[in-house]
């Protein structure tokens, strides 16, 4: 009789089947395939978040930088009611050369403290158009003519133009006009050529007065400011207080490589070799000169609306948002009632963004991703409205409107 042991080793060893394998590598496969698609699916989505956090953040920079831009809108100094007298004498007399809120009354200086452009150009916001993308400034104000320095592509949007004094730095004259130079209360850091403004609040010559540096290191030294002016001074006396100029435009710039552009770069191209749509800056430089800067990239458009109040309104009662066009042309309807406004009568502005992904990022999304955007400043998404509110591109790739509402505090 034979043992155990030797029975079993004497047994054949059975293998795994044919079908057995298919079923075990089928099932194999299919955890595989749930695995890469939770791993694909979990990757899309960090790509999606990713892209959203980066728009964000980028329409958050915007509205800091253009919100304090407005908040400062109007300040002169002193009582935004005083006049503004002189000009810098430049042989060529630009918008950021006048802070006069408009008591110049050539179309080339009539540039208020707060001044917005309409983008009548746009005819429609389908993204793969070229009809969509102007070469010129909105013809409503000839902006690309009296801005200068500002020019370029502006795929969509409005345009925001803002002068204030800056308040970080200022200085006190105690040898006022008529002298040349003055004299400050301390070293200052202005340079030869930048565009002052000297605040006369509460003498007897109560009175703002716009001028330019002329000092050299052979004429100004220490806390003297020599000056030039179409006039002399007359109000920027002792105990005034003299403030840098700060001037800004701000409007969205469509990058160069953008194959749908067919037309010739125009001479002066304000953006720089930016890949993707964003919102940029043309400052008033220290040295009296116009800079650009791109703020943020991922901007595609910028719509604004402002909330007016009748013409001479002491009471400040608003009464609707309207944009760039209607005021300019100072008739705005308001619930059906046509009223007279101007630039002098905004209490605040509204800022819509359409911020959108990166070009890098097409396809970042499945399918279409729709959107909503008020283009002609009513409050009220509409089918009907000429630019189209309501829009699906159709390129795959992530948008979202942001919008906020700065309150104007120094009209």
């Amino acid at each position: 009789m034979t043992s155990l042991t030797q029975r079993r080793r004497q047994t054949p060893q059975a293998g795994m089947t044919l079908l057995e394998l298919l079923i075990s590598m089928s099932i194999g496969l299919i955890i595989l395939a749930g695995l890469g698609y939770s791993y694909l699916a979990a990757r899309n989505t960090f790509r999606e978040q990713d892209a959203l956090s980066r728009m964000q953040e980028g329409a958050r920079l915007a509205f800091d930088v253009v919100s304090k831009d407005i908040h400062m809108a109007g300040f002169t100094g002193c009582s935004s009611t005083l006049s503004t007298a002189n000009s810098p004498a430049n042989a060529a007399a630009e918008w950021y050369q006048y802070f006069d809120n408009n008591t110049n009354t050539s179309n080339l200086t009539k540039t208020y403290f707060l001044t917005g452009y309409e983008n009548s150009n746009e005819a429609t916001i389908a993204f793969n158009s070229t009809s969509n993308y102007k070469s010129t400034f909105p013809a409503d104000a000839n902006f690309k003519t009296n801005v200068a320095g500002v020019t370029g592509f502006v795929s969509q949007g409005d345009v925001l133009l803002v002068k204030h004094v800056d308040p970080s730095q200022q200085y006190i004259v105690t040898t006022g006009a008529p002298a040349n130079p003055l004299v400050l209360n301390t070293t200052n850091n202005f340079k030869n050529g930048q565009i002052l403004i000297g605040a006369n609040c509460f003498s007897g010559t109560a009175g703002i007065e716009i001028f330019k540096d002329s000092c050299t290191t052979s004429t100004c030294t220490g806390n003297k400011l020599a000056y030039t002016s179409t006039n002399a001074l007359a109000t920027t006396v002792t105990n005034s207080v003299v403030y840098p100029l700060s001037a800004n435009v701000y409007f969205i710039c469509r990058p160069k490589t953008d194959p749908t552009l067919t037309w010739t770069t125009p001479t002066g191209y304000a953006c720089t070799n930016n890949t993707d749509p964003a919102l940029y800056r043309v400052s008033l430089a220290a040295d009296g000169t116009l800079s650009t800067q791109e703020l943020v990239e991922g901007v595609q458009d910028m719509q604004l609306s402002y909330l007016v109040i009748k013409s001479g309104d002491t009471t400040f009662t608003p009464q609707c948002y309207a944009n760039a066009s209607d005021i300019t042309n100072n008739t705005v309807k308001c619930n059906g009632t046509s009223i007279t406004t101007d630039w002098n009568s905004i209490l605040g502005v509204r800022i819509s963004l359409l911020m959108v992904s990166r070009s890098t990022e097409a396809n970042i999304t499945t399918e279409a991703q729709p959107f909503q955007l008020d283009t002609n400043g009513d409050g009220v998404i509409n089918t009907s409205d000429t630019p189209l509110e309501k829009v699906t591109p159709t390129d795959n790739q992530l948008r979202k409107v942001f919008t906020t509402t700065v309150m104007v505090k120094n009209y």
